[in-house]
């Protein structure tokens, strides 16, 4: 956990969207790659010079729009069904706001046919990677352990969240209570 704003924050918010960020911004380059590559390693690597700042720029509108849909609230774990809905609508916002923004500014264009073969590369790249994240979340060794200070029923409330919420990578240690309390059964 580091401070960051006078709060603790932990690893993994910031590096989920920095993988996914990495993924996007992926998908542009190889569907750009696959389009538009003719020929010759030249040609390539100036291609991917000229392409580059474009797939970061649709990289960073996707992910606003994937935070304003809510899938960077890493606390509730989606079904894949909705995990996939979410990213439709995330990644279809994204599309629509790039396009306005292609037409405003012409020259931040990616080309044509790109964003047809980069959807899908991104869809199926991000909700792979959404699924291995949530999966790792419930082994043991990516797992936060939790204790709680107090036994009274904001502590049995907050643990009872815990328990029913096992995919935010919490595990509950136990409680510090009084020490009259010792072998009474905490959790209803």
């Amino acid at each position: 956990m580091s401070r960051v704003f006078l709060q603790y924050q932990t690893w993994r918010v910031p590096v989920c969207l920095g993988i996914e960020f990495l993924l996007i911004s992926g998908a542009v380059m190889l569907a750009t790659l696959l389009r538009f590559y003719i020929g010759g390693l030249p040609s390539l690597w100036n291609m991917s010079l000229d392409y580059l700042p474009r797939a970061l720029l649709s990289a960073a509108v996707c992910q606003v729009c994937m935070y304003y849909t809510d899938l960077y609230d890493l606390r509730v774990a989606l079904r894949p069904s909705v995990l996939l809905s979410k990213l439709g609508q995330a990644l279809g916002a994204g599309v629509i706001v790039l396009m306005l923004l292609f037409f405003i500014l012409p020259p931040v264009a990616v080309g044509r046919g790109v964003f047809v073969l980069s959807l899908p590369l991104a869809v199926g790249s991000l909700f792979g990677w959404r699924l291995l994240y949530q999966r790792l979340h419930t082994l043991n060794q990516f797992r936060i352990n939790i204790l709680i200070l107090g036994t009274d029923d904001e502590a049995q409330k907050l643990a009872a969240e815990l328990h029913n919420h096992r995919a935010l990578g919490y595990e509950l240690r136990g409680f510090i209570g009084k020490d009259d309390e010792v072998g009474r059964d905490v959790l209803l």
